[in-house]
């Protein structure tokens, strides 16, 4: 029997075809982005989907993708809704663990343990090479193989933009769930299972660098998946089992699929002003990352509404700034025509004579940016720039830009930014006094989140109504109300 949590959480195909999402261009990745609002209304989106539909999934159907780095809890999260919301249910690592067992008999292997996840990872981007979208593609057909109509699917595994991209084109109500973790959380969960046993912190490190973000296009870009994602989780606690783990997800996911189904609901704070935190960061012309930071001055205790969350106060915006060349010259696109960092990186590493891969011993002198092992596939510009340069990059960041602009005292503000400050900005924040720190993207270096942390800032992961989905969400509000209220004749 299904659970009074489940009831709760059921709603309606045809409820969720009224909601419009906004488009954005997003941070990191400057690719315009097809709202849901667009495919919704555009008379052309019928046609420029794929041919008409005549699987079992419906043309009404929910279509939900899970992002997220390996140990996050999409899996977690996939089986809750699989297992209480009847969603239809489909991983993509299954998938490629068949392609692996396929290419085993045919090698005529016969059965193997099962696969590393770096054999997994390439084998992924090998059948990514020459269509992005293969693995969703594959994964849609799988469903659309069943012989009783699907209206409720969830993907688990969006690792690269191009999956994102085919299915928001195939499908007018996909929605995409992005669910982080801390990578120390990460690790702590992984290392206690059989498949992570013998593997290292380091070797941890290594593929989830380039799980994140990868050189290749068609390689695995989670990082840019969570830029894209219409919902975001964070899954920072340890729940002890994984029954609670799920049960735990699914009630954060509740706000959501109600979102998804009416009626609309004012954001929160954090939704608000990391909504002006991403809208600033699209003034930077960085070709790395688009950053957004802004601050607030909380307001006075007596308006605290003792409903909701602690930070919904009523608040004014101080500072706002976004990382950027200094005024007096030009962004790197326009000086250098790349990015400096890149430049200097090369110019030392052609400098150094780097000529053994330091992982597998594997010849290293002959490679070309961005210099990725033959052997290990592994980033050797990760290996001889850990911190990746950034001591190199000409951008004052945008959490400095936000300080900078500040024409007031900042003690006890509270600062939103879409990405962890580094450590000069840290030191900075320390300086300027300010109390809470929100933010969307980790930084490589956990140092400044500990600097932080050890001196009184309250750090806090950003969950909620991403940026890109914003206006679809929050836009039909007063309407809404407005009928709610109205004065009767």
């Amino acid at each position: 029997m299904q659970s009074s949590f489940g009831r709760t959480l059921r709603f309606s195909a045809r409820a969720l075809g009224s909601l419009a999402l906004a488009g954005e261009m997003t941070p990191g990745n400057k690719q315009p982005v097809r709202s849901g609002a667009q495919r919704l209304k555009d008379p052309l989106a019928d046609a420029e989907r794929q041919e008409e539909r005549a699987g079992a999934i419906t043309d009404d159907a929910i279509v939900l993708g899970l992002t997220g780095a390996f140990g996050s809890g999409c899996t977690t999260l996939a089986d809750g809704l699989a297992d209480d919301l009847g969603f239809e249910r489909i991983r993509v690592s299954g998938l490629i663990i068949e392609e692996w067992q396929r290419q085993q008999m045919e090698a005529g292997q016969g059965p193997l343990d099962t696969p590393t996840r770096t054999v997994l990872q390439d084998i992924g981007d090998e059948m990514r090479r020459e269509r992005r979208s293969y693995w969703v593609e594959r994964a849609i057909e799988r469903v659309d193989a069943q012989k009783s109509p699907v209206d409720h699917v969830v993907i688990d595994g969006i690792r690269n933009p191009g999956e994102v991209e085919w299915l928001r084109a195939r499908f007018k109500r996909f929605f995409l769930i992005g669910v982080d973790a801390h990578p120390s959380q990460r690790w702590t969960r992984l290392v206690v299972t059989s498949e992570w046993r013998d593997f290292t912190k380091a070797d941890f490190d290594e593929i989830s660098s380039r799980d994140a973000e990868a050189p290749e296009d068609y390689g695995q870009r989670v990082q840019q998946c969570m830029d894209l994602a219409d919902f975001l989780i964070a899954n920072d606690r340890d729940y002890q089992t994984a029954r609670k783990a799920r049960h735990a997800l699914l009630a954060k996911a509740q706000d959501f699929l109600r979102l998804c189904s009416g009626p609309s609901r004012r954001p929160s704070d954090q939704e608000f002003f990391m909504h002006l935190a991403y809208g600033a960061a699209s003034g930077s012309a960085c070709l790395k990352r688009n950053v957004g930071a802004v601050i607030v001055r909380p307001g006075d205790e007596k308006h605290i509404a003792l409903d909701r969350d602690p930070l919904t106060q009523v608040s004014k915006v101080v500072g706002l700034g976004f990382n950027e060349n200094p005024d007096w010259m030009k962004p790197c696109y326009l000086h250098y025509e790349m990015c400096y960092r890149d430049i200097w990186r090369k110019a030392t590493w052609e400098a150094s004579g780097f000529s053994r891969c330091p992982h597998c011993g594997g010849n290293a002198a002959h490679l070309k940016w961005p210099y990725r092992c033959e052997g290990c596939k592994r980033s050797l510009l990760h290996s001889m720039f850990p911190e990746r340069a950034m001591t190199r990059c000409t951008a004052i960041h945008a959490e400095v830009r936000a300080i900078q602009s500040a024409q007031t005292d900042l003690a006890g503000c509270h600062m939103y930014a879409t990405t962890m400050p580094c450590f000069l900005c840290a030191e900075e924040i320390l300086q300027a006094g300010i109390s809470h720190v929100v933010y969307f993207e980790p930084y490589p270096d956990t140092d400044a989140e500990d600097l932080l942390r050890d001196h009184g800032v309250v750090i806090k992961r950003f969950e909620g109504v991403k940026s890109l989905a914003f206006t679809g969400f929050f836009g039909n509000w007063r309407a809404q109300a407005e009928a709610q209220f109205a004065m009767e004749a």
